[in-house]
């Protein structure tokens, strides 16, 4: 009787860790293409695509200190951040890591390459919360290391 409680137990363990590998694989997913759409919307300047990754109570603290509060603030303070630092963006997650099944932070690398050729390394952390419409972001933290 005892080896059949035990199997059971180990069953059910392997089961949960089968269900939160799964989770992880499909969340990965989903949250690399809210990162990568991020970046194309940037990019290429497309507000709507912008809008609608966002929560309406984003928020985002930029490299320079300015704290951009809710999703006009954010929307407006990134083109104008586009259109002052023009070049190429590329963002590259380095980390995903999971409070629970609904929130999530995103570490990334953030390169910046301008017209000029001068080329800014940054990290951005992204705290992303799933809704009913998928992944969205919460937040934006952008970091300048000191040279």
């Amino acid at each position: 009787m005892k080896f059949y409680i035990f199997l059971g137990f180990i069953l059910c363990i392997g089961f949960e860790l089968k269900a939160q590998e799964d989770f992880r694989v499909k969340a990965n997913d989903a949250i690399e293409q809210l990162i990568s759409n991020y970046n194309t919307a940037r990019e290429n300047k497309d507000e709507p695509l912008l809008r609608s990754l966002f929560l309406i109570d984003v928020d985002q603290l930029v490299s320079s200190g300015e704290w951009r509060k809710g999703i006009e603030d954010a929307v407006e303070g990134m083109k104008k951040s586009s259109s002052n630092n023009p070049g190429t963006r590329k963002l590259s997650i380095e980390n995903i890591r999971y409070l629970n099944q609904q929130n999530a932070i995103v570490d990334t690398k953030y390169d910046i390459i301008g017209e000029n050729g001068v080329e800014r390394n940054m990290w951005s952390t992204f705290v992303v919360v799933m809704t009913t419409e998928g992944w969205k972001i919460a937040a934006i933290r952008n970091m300048l290391p000191s040279q």
